[in-house]
């Protein structure tokens, strides 16, 4: 299967044939800044969310320390 796709990769790749025409046009779309900060603020929230969250779920030892205290009392967990 491997074979069979550099084959067929390589093959392509030899039949592409490019153009290059120098332009001094601008060309339409996002600047690099506007690019990365959209990126940056979108991985950054990413990343404070889910840094929160684990930061603020309960360790296994929480976990079992609220088992233990519902056991004791006699009483239903509250969620």
């Amino acid at each position: 299967m491997g074979a069979a796709v550099s084959s067929m990769h390589y093959t392509g790749m030899a039949a592409v044939s490019v153009r290059v025409n120098p332009s001094s046009a601008e060309l339409p779309g996002a600047t690099a800044m506007q690019f990365i900060l959209r990126l940056a603020v979108g991985l950054g929230s990413y990343l404070f969310l889910t840094s929160a969250f684990v930061a603020l779920s309960p360790t296994a030892r929480e976990r079992e320390a609220d088992a233990t205290a519902v056991r004791l009392a006699g009483t239903e967990p509250v969620h």
